[in-house]
């Protein structure tokens, strides 16, 4: 089974993106998130064209996908401001990013059997390990109040699988880092960045006897090309990606290249590296 996993998109998706994959034998394409640029603008210009791929598809959304700059500022920086007022307009921004994705997927909290696999999608919007991100639209979205809630409907989601797991989520899981250099750290001062629900539903999985294939997430940008971050490895035989690679259109010698990550598996092993079209 082969899959194509698109790192944070921020605007960087075309023509030459579906002309790609439409001529490739790719089995399912993961978006991990992230479709407009920081100033949140095209973000629907951008799921309509992402709606037209012919390869089944699936995307989780990032903490700039249907919430507003001022939201994720406040957000990132916790000024204590009363965040419910959003929760709405956020709902309303999440429908119309799904209708205009159209064909592909908008997942959150859910399980989508695909071949040889369940992919289990995590908790959208994620953004930092240290708290819920974006905690009034989960509880009146999916009514997750806190971080606990959200690891027992990530172990509910394990509960369902019936196939080897591959967990889909914006932010990677705690427990891989906390350095720059690593797939989900920071640095000044050095904290790991994953999420701890996340974590949490990886080990429930293996504890109760799921192969756990891989987990797959972006977020945390990296240059690429050996640039300042780890995009892989891995750890308890799960491997772990993350696809951030951006921007993920670029120029390199007079060429503009565009980035993918390649997962492969063939029974319990899996095969991963970077793709440049």
């Amino acid at each position: 089974m082969r899959i194509a996993i698109i790192g944070d998109v921020h605007e960087c998706w075309g023509d030459e993106d579906l002309d790609y994959f439409a001529a490739e034998d790719f089995d399912l394409i993961l978006f991990v998130g992230d479709l407009p640029r920081f100033n949140h603008r095209n973000t629907e210009l951008v799921a309509r064209a992402i709606s037209r791929l012919e390869t089944p598809a699936l995307l989780i959304p990032g903490n700039h996908d249907g919430t507003s700059p001022l939201q994720v500022l406040t957000e990132a920086v916790q000024l204590g401001c009363d965040l419910d007022r959003w929760a709405g307009a956020q709902c309303i921004r999440v429908e119309r990013l799904r209708d205009a994705l159209g064909r592909v997927p908008m997942t959150g909290f859910s399980v989508h059997p695909a071949g040889e696999i369940d992919v289990v999608a995590c908790r959208p919007h994620a953004m930092d390990g240290r708290y819920l991100s974006f905690a009034p639209y989960l509880a009146q979205r999916f009514e997750i109040p806190d971080r606990a809630a959200s690891a027992a409907r990530l172990r509910a989601c394990v509960d369902r699988c019936t196939l080897p797991i591959v967990f889909l989520s914006h932010n990677g899981p705690a427990g891989l880092g906390g350095t720059r250099d690593d797939l989900y750290g920071r640095s000044n001062p050095e904290f790991d960045n994953g999420d701890p629900d996340l974590a949490e539903a990886i080990a429930y999985a293996r504890q109760t006897g799921h192969v756990v294939l891989a987990s797959v997430a972006g977020h945390m940008h990296h240059t690429g090309d050996g640039g300042m971050r780890r995009w892989t490895m891995k750890k308890d035989g799960v491997r772990y990606i993350n696809a951030a690679r951006v921007p993920r259109v670029f120029e390199r010698d007079g060429t503009t290249h565009r980035h993918c990550v390649e997962l492969i598996f063939q029974g319990q092993s899996t095969r991963v590296r970077e793709i440049l079209f």
